[in-house]
């Protein structure tokens, strides 16, 4: 439950994804950079199985967005509750934010993203239909994808079978999505209000 804070004006080079151990964790920095040593490494902070958390106020930087995502992102949030991302900028990444499984009451609001192959995605784990609900992405910024190859974009919403929307209820709304890679907001398998 305790806070991390990154220093305002500094740089913190990520040489491989941190898996946050703790529930409600919170990882404030709003003027701190979190960058990459390499080209190829784009994970910074990985949620698994966590309840509560909150990742606030970082800028992200990556070195390499023509590789397509290859299952992860710079923040993966997978199996957990009640995760909060907010005020963060995303350049350059491959995948911003990742939310995959079974997942509720996430929250993606008033974030950046530039420069992205994908800001934003929803999935199923290897095929299970068991995917986010009652998540929420409002108030983002999308600009300048990186690419328009095929699954670049602003926000996607993949996997599972065919919800109610009793069950998933996502809500999308509020989001600028300019320029932004092949897609803005591509839903599959949803039935998402």
């Amino acid at each position: 439950g305790g806070i991390v804070q990154f220093k305002a004006g500094k740089t913190y080079k990520a040489t491989s994804s941190i898996l946050v151990p703790y529930d409600r964790m919170t990882l404030w920095g709003y003027g701190a950079i979190i960058t990459s040593t390499n080209s190829t490494q784009h994970q910074k902070f990985s949620f698994l199985n966590r309840t509560g958390g909150v990742v606030c106020g970082l800028r992200f930087e990556c070195l390499n967005v023509s590789v397509v995502p290859a299952g992860s992102a710079t923040v993966d949030i997978e199996s957990s509750s009640g995760i909060k991302v907010s005020d963060c900028v995303f350049n350059d990444t491959p995948m911003g934010i990742r939310i995959i499984g079974d997942c509720q009451r996430c929250s993606i609001k008033g974030n950046r993203f530039y420069r992205n192959f994908l800001g934003v995605e929803f999935d199923d784990v290897f095929g299970t239909n068991v995917v986010p609900s009652r998540c929420i992405i409002t108030e983002n910024i999308f600009t300048d994808g990186s690419s328009f190859a095929a699954y670049s974009g602003a926000i996607k919403l993949a996997g599972g079978a065919h919800l109610t929307a009793s069950v998933a209820a996502n809500v999308i709304s509020n989001n600028t999505v300019f320029d932004a890679g092949e897609m803005g907001i591509e839903i599959q398998c949803y039935n998402d209000t």
